[in-house]
């Protein structure tokens, strides 16, 4: 068996939008645990054989919706701790780009759903964040320097 190659948590970054024109995005120092989640919903259809009706019917689905959200957590850098607060308190959808190891980008508007401060005794303050899709996440070609 062949060793599959692995990614170390680096290669996952998430970049927030820094300009308005053009976009700029950059990762966010201090979240070092990061994920990227994406769903789809659908709904479910009972199909029966006409040809028996006592036979069970077959489930047959549709993809309804599409999401996605990205969480994370890490050090809270204070100089990023403006940028989070006026993000949950406008409520506006932002562009965000996740990347995984430089060669797979998504791209899409968030919403900052989620956002907690917390420390425990002779620690440093950590921050938890969460966002949600607001329309279409897409796969964009990665952009070579």
């Amino acid at each position: 068996m062949a060793r599959p190659q692995t990614l170390a948590s680096s290669k996952l970054l998430i970049k927030l939008s820094t300009a308005a024109a053009p976009t700029v995005f950059a990762p966010q120092c201090g979240i070092n645990s990061k994920s990227f989640n994406r769903s789809a919903e659908s709904k479910d259809f009972a199909v029966y054989d006409c040809d028996d009706l006592d036979a069970p019917a077959w489930l047959e689905r549709e993809v309804s919706t599409l999401q996605s959200d990205v969480s994370g957590n890490g050090w809270l850098v204070l100089s990023g701790a403006d940028r989070w607060d006026d993000w949950l308190e406008k409520g506006d959808s932002r562009p965000v780009q996740i990347e995984i190891n430089g060669t797979r980008t998504y791209q899409g508007n968030y919403k900052l759903t989620k956002l907690n401060y917390g420390a425990e005794e002779k620690d440093r303050i950590k921050v938890e964040v969460g966002l949600s899709s607001d329309g279409p996440v897409t796969r964009v070609a990665p952009v070579t320097p």
